[in-house]
């Protein structure tokens, strides 16, 4: 995704209070179920991430992962006290407030949709990580993500993002869905061609 077009999308995430519900439904993508059941779905596959609306519901197979356990019993029915980009990268962290039986505690939900460093990683108030979609270790990048080891920064490198807006968001949102199917249609027509 482009800069531009995820800081539109957090200028509208910020009119949301609450993550009421959130679990992963597809390999990659995320679905969050926010106030009066607005549904949005993050897809962070790796060279094609996206944010997209359906009113077609997108379940699929259920996901038991420890990521996925973490995912929803610690996230949902969390409020969100912020929502940015992070270093003006196109990292969207979550800021969240997760209420337990007994205390209440801040809570990181970061998503990265920056290609090589693609992930959903969940955090504790010291940037420690609980869990993540994707685990990677020294033997893979510099940039270590493991369970309980403290989250590094991503490098970034000094760049003039394009400016663009977006008129209707959700428009834009929907528009995203129908291209995703669209390029899956031609994907699966050209596996066809090949067979």
């Amino acid at each position: 995704m482009k800069h531009y077009q995820l800081k539109a999308i957090i200028n509208y995430l910020k009119n949301f209070k609450n993550i009421k519900h959130i679990k992963r439904v597809q390999n990659s993508t995320i679905k969050v179920e926010f106030d009066n059941r607005s549904i949005i779905y993050f897809d962070l596959t790796k060279g094609s991430t996206n944010i997209f609306k359906s009113d077609n519901a997108l379940e699929s197979k259920s996901f038991n992962a420890p990521f996925d356990t973490i995912l929803q019993k610690k996230l949902t029915n969390s409020s969100i006290e912020n929502i940015e980009l992070v270093n003006n990268d196109r990292l969207v962290r979550f800021t969240l407030n997760v209420k337990s039986s007994y205390k209440q505690e801040k809570v990181y939900l970061q998503l990265e949709f920056t290609g090589i460093h693609t992930n959903v990683i969940i955090l504790d108030s010291n940037m420690v990580v609980i869990e993540a979609l994707r685990h990677i270790s020294e033997n893979i990048s510099s940039r270590i993500v493991k369970v309980g080891q403290k989250l590094e920064e991503i490098p970034t490198k000094p760049f003039n993002p394009k400016e663009e807006d977006i008129d209707d968001i959700e428009k834009f949102l929907y528009d995203n869905y129908k291209q995703k199917e669209e390029n899956e249609q031609i994907g699966r027509a050209s596996c066809r061609e090949r067979v």
